[in-house]
């Protein structure tokens, strides 16, 4: 396969500088300014939280941080998923009710492939959701 491929992994980090300094696009605007007021809008629209546990993948991250000398950049990743009590469904703890119930993650490790147990805030969850409530329709595999 050629071409390269991202993966979103449910991470949210805010990008550091040296990405908005990329020689391909820094010359078409000052992107950390432009950008910098949406990025904490966009991880309140997706339910951003720290991770609050640290599973064998992040201890080893964490080690080969510490390895590279670079231990105090180690850090929790930001995911898109309501932690709350594992198990207990709540009603919307992110918009006063508007949006649907969250239940708090049990930690099955299961976030990347789409979480069975409503723990994690997917776009059906808050952005769609949210506009399909102000009356936008949304039409799943359609082109204009």
């Amino acid at each position: 396969m050629g071409g390269s491929s991202l993966v979103y992994a449910n991470t949210l980090p805010i990008p550091k500088h040296s990405f908005y300094t990329s020689k391909s696009w820094s010359h078409l605007a000052n992107w950390e300014e432009e950008l910098k007021e949406f990025y904490p809008i966009a991880l309140k629209m997706l339910g951003a939280d720290r991770n609050p546990r640290m599973e064998p993948g992040d201890i080893a991250l964490q080690e080969l941080a510490k390895d590279l000398n670079k231990e105090d950049e180690f850090k929790a990743t930001n995911v898109s998923i309501f932690f709350g009590k594992p198990g207990k469904t709540v009603p919307d703890p992110y918009f006063n009710g508007k949006e649907p119930d969250r239940t708090g993650c049990a930690f099955y490790g299961e976030c990347m492939v789409g979480c069975r147990y409503n723990a994690k805030n997917t776009l059906d969850k808050n952005y769609l959701y949210l506009a399909q409530h102000e009356g936008t329709k949304v039409q799943a595999n359609h082109k204009l």
